[in-house]
């Protein structure tokens, strides 16, 4: 079965079928998608019990420290207006603790949100969107001209294997199905580089050994620090309006 591509509408083929989804790839921009995508019930009973194993609070939280850093190249500062949307447990607002901030998710019910925002983020979340386009130009009605919005998320493009896994990541972004987005969304996109995380080094060596059997990774031990800086499957993606 032939369907049209989420973002750009150009014909997508079906290459394989995961947890009860159907997983197409677009012939032109590279997007990677499911089809259909879960209704909103489905959606908000996975996430009433939602919890990422890899993303302990303390990582939470120097990683919410580190993308600051990141972005203060970019010209953001504890004295603008930012809207971290899709919060989860709004770690980035909390670790930094500005005045101006907020963080919104609809599944955890943080703060709601209204006005213009300098900058506005989203940590994780676009590839858990069914509606990405229409979720993309809501936002930059909160949003003036050279406001910036940063998204990080996971790419088909990395070295680093990426999986499937509906109904929680729903599309899977290259460069040319991002840049087709933002046009889209009416953003410019500045910025497209790989991500760096911090991560407790036990849970980076579980991902690594994930398909070595049991029996032999319980014999595996390692000297790693209690914390690493490792490459992910993800990019960082600014844009701005």
């Amino acid at each position: 079965m032939r369907i049209s591509c989420i973002i750009c509408g150009n014909e997508s083929f079906k290459v394989k079928t995961v947890n009860g989804y159907n997983i197409y790839i677009c012939s032109d921009c590279g997007l990677h998608f499911t089809y259909p995508m879960p209704n909103e019930k489905i959606i908000e009973d996975f996430y009433s019990n939602y919890k990422d194993f890899r993303a302990n609070p303390f990582v939470s939280y120097i990683n919410g420290k580190q993308n600051y850093k990141l972005l203060r190249k970019y010209g953001l500062t504890k004295k603008n207006k930012l809207l971290d949307w899709g919060c989860g447990e709004n770690w980035f607002v909390n670790s930094n603790k500005p005045n101006k901030w907020i963080g919104y998710d609809k599944y955890k019910m943080w703060d709601r949100y209204d006005g213009i925002f300098d900058f506005i983020t989203l940590w994780g979340v676009l590839e858990h969107l069914p509606n990405p386009v229409e979720e993309l130009q809501e936002l930059t009605n909160f949003m003036k001209k050279d406001s910036k919005i940063v998204l990080k998320t996971v790419t088909t493009e990395s070295n680093i294997p990426f999986q499937y896994k509906p109904p929680e990541h729903l599309v899977y972004w290259n460069y040319k199905s991002m840049e087709i987005l933002f046009k889209k969304a009416g953003l410019k996109l500045i910025e497209y580089k790989p991500y760096e995380m911090i991560q407790d080094s036990d849970v980076y060596l579980n991902i690594l050994l994930r398909t070595v059997p049991k029996k032999y990774k319980e014999l595996i031990t390692h000297q790693l620090p209690k914390y690493v800086h490792v490459p992910t499957n993800e990019v960082i993606v600014i844009g701005e309006k």
